[in-house]
């Protein structure tokens, strides 16, 4: 987000915005790979190529010349600028994290109570933290660390704060056989 920004969904593929599922995602994936593995992009020295990078990504995708546009007048045609370091989002529904406005709480005086920060995602970004859910290690020493884990998302619940859980998506894992779980991982 630092060097590219965020893009509202709709105005990046708009068919997506209305569905619970991103086909667009799933399609992309698919044909990176076989980009990666045959096609285009099967060597180092293709890949070393962003224009080509960026061509086989926005087909990829799927966009639409608009929305390469928005790309490539924010980022050049081989993508090469970033946000960091002089590229514009003027003109384009591309957002800056240094003007999207957040708010959250911080608890740095009294680990028991928070204070409310307004800044926006750039600052929020360097300062928020990763945490893993603990799966090293056994024993209670493992139940001590998964407590911990649970009290600091307990902490960041009873602030109001969102909790970005991140999972790992694979397309392949997804039930298609017929009834009510297809098309559920």
């Amino acid at each position: 987000m630092l060097d590219r920004g965020l893009i509202a969904e709709d105005k990046f593929i708009a068919e997506d915005a209305q569905s619970e599922m991103s086909y667009a995602q799933k399609s992309a994936l698919g044909t990176m790979n076989s980009e990666l593995k045959s096609g285009r992009l099967k060597d180092a020295d293709s890949r070393r190529d962003a224009k080509l990078v960026r061509q086989v990504m926005d087909e990829a995708w799927g966009l639409t010349d608009e929305v390469r546009g928005y790309l490539t007048k924010a980022f050049g045609e081989d993508g090469a600028k970033t946000l960091r370091d002089g590229a514009s989002t003027a003109g384009t529904p591309i957002v800056s994290p240094h003007d999207f406005a957040v708010r959250y709480t911080e608890r740095v005086t009294d680990p028991n109570k928070g204070t409310v920060k307004d800044t926006n995602l750039a600052v929020a970004i360097e300062e928020w933290e990763d945490a893993s859910y603990p799966s090293w290690g056994s024993g209670s020493e493992l139940e001590k660390k998964r407590r911990s884990f649970q009290i600091r998302v307990q902490k960041a619940l009873h602030d109001a704060q969102p909790v970005v859980i991140t999972w790992d998506v694979d397309f392949n894992a997804m039930e298609s056989g017929e009834g009510e779980l297809q098309g559920s991982f």
